[in-house]
């Protein structure tokens, strides 16, 4: 690891920091896409909440709220994947080291694997249907672009 890298890596985390520029570039923009997501469902709301007295609302916030929050699901559970803080499915845990464990860890990331693979199956299905659809959000956003991040971060 070099010292560059090594002056990147974040307290906590279990993942090495990227030892490429690109690879450090698209990481910095998975935290900034989710500090930003975290932000709007917190600011949303609150502008909403505290605007209304004084006549201020956000047009068609319920709608963006659901859509950043579809964003923190999605970017959060691919943070928490990189940096290997999911829960465990496993039983395997419970037994000693051996073939039992180790087909147990096995027989896990293949469930794993199937189930991201039909969810991403089923997100870009999604994603297609509502394209056709061609809903839109107050000021033209379509829907179907700001679900793109389903299948993005399964895959």
């Amino acid at each position: 690891m070099t010292a560059e890298a090594g002056a990147a890596f974040v307290e906590g985390a279990l993942s090495a920091p990227p030892s490429s520029a690109a690879g450090r570039a698209v990481r910095r923009l998975e935290h900034g896409f989710l500090i930003l997501a975290l932000l709007a469902a917190a600011f949303l709301p609150l502008v909403d909440t505290l605007g209304r007295p004084f006549g201020v609302h956000v047009p068609a916030g319920a709608d963006y709220l659901q859509q950043v929050v579809l964003w923190l699901a999605f970017l959060g559970g691919l943070v928490a994947t990189r940096e290997r803080r999911h829960l465990s499915l496993s039983t395997a845990e419970l037994f000693g080291e051996g073939r039992v464990r180790r087909f147990g860890r096995i027989l896990a990331a293949a469930v794993s694997a199937a189930t991201v693979g039909i969810l991403t199956y089923a997100a870009v299905g999604l994603v297609l249907a509502n394209r056709e659809e061609g809903r839109k959000l107050m000021g033209g956003t379509p829907v179907w672009l700001l679900e793109l991040v389903m299948p993005v971060t399964l895959d």
